[in-house]
């Protein structure tokens, strides 16, 4: 598992530092890390959204907080990466 990716929390949520994110019945789920590593698993979770849009907002956030890293957004509808890169 991706320990070292543990530590980039999304930027926008409503919860107290270093409490764990939840799965919602949102349909677009964010995933990122530091270091891309196909192992991660759910460890890289950092958000649920109801919209692509929100999710890429949260994209942008994250870029201008920590600088580098890498994204998926998920799709779990169609249970597939629908957009994903590097910042």
């Amino acid at each position: 598992m991706s320990g070292e990716n543990g530590d980039l929390r999304p930027v926008s949520a409503d919860r107290p530092a270093g409490k764990k994110p939840r799965a919602s019945s949102w349909r677009y789920w964010l995933f990122a890390g530091h270091q891309y590593s196909p192992q991660g698993g759910f460890v890289d979770f950092r958000q649920s959204f109801a919209s692509i849009e929100e999710a890429v907002e949260e994209v942008s956030a994250m870029e201008l907080l920590y600088g580098e890293g890498w994204w998926h957004i998920v799709d779990i509808k169609k249970q597939k990466v629908i957009k994903d890169g590097v910042f």
